[in-house]
């Protein structure tokens, strides 16, 4: 933002470029704000987590059902199916929550932006000095 806000446009061509920018920077704030809310809630609710679990409990149920005579196979059967089962819910949970957890998304790519894209532009500084270099030799 302070890049942005704080440069001023000295011709038409520039002003165009500005606009443009302001309009990138907005549509970017919004994209952000959708993440943070999105990131506060999951995408599947309470009652489909539940019916997921019920319908889970029953198909380990009805498995149990099928008895096979020896008692090794039925045990491998019933701890392979357990466990797929369990593995697939947390693909789910895993999967519903991208920002939270040890699967989440990092800030990474927004580093590397920071870092290689833009390395003469301080953005968490007050350095007018080197943002005013950086839109000049961008061309702004």
């Amino acid at each position: 933002y302070s890049l942005v806000l704080n440069y001023t446009p000295t011709n038409n061509n520039q002003e165009v470029i500005f606009i443009r920018s302001m309009e990138n920077l907005n549509q970017l704030a919004s994209f952000r704000r959708l993440r943070v809310f999105t990131s506060l809630a999951g995408a599947i609710p309470s009652p489909v987590w539940g019916s997921l679990v019920i319908l889970a409990l029953i198909s380990v149920f009805i498995t149990m059902m099928f008895r096979i005579s020896n008692d090794k196979v039925q045990i491998t059967i019933m701890s392979l199916h357990v466990s797929t089962i369990a593995v697939i819910i947390s693909i789910i949970y895993l999967l519903d929550t991208p920002f939270r957890g040890g699967f989440k998304l990092t800030p990474f790519q927004f580093q590397h932006l920071l870092e290689e894209v833009y390395p003469v532009a301080d953005l968490t500084s007050d350095n007018k000095q080197n943002i005013r270099m950086f839109a000049m030799k961008r061309g702004m």
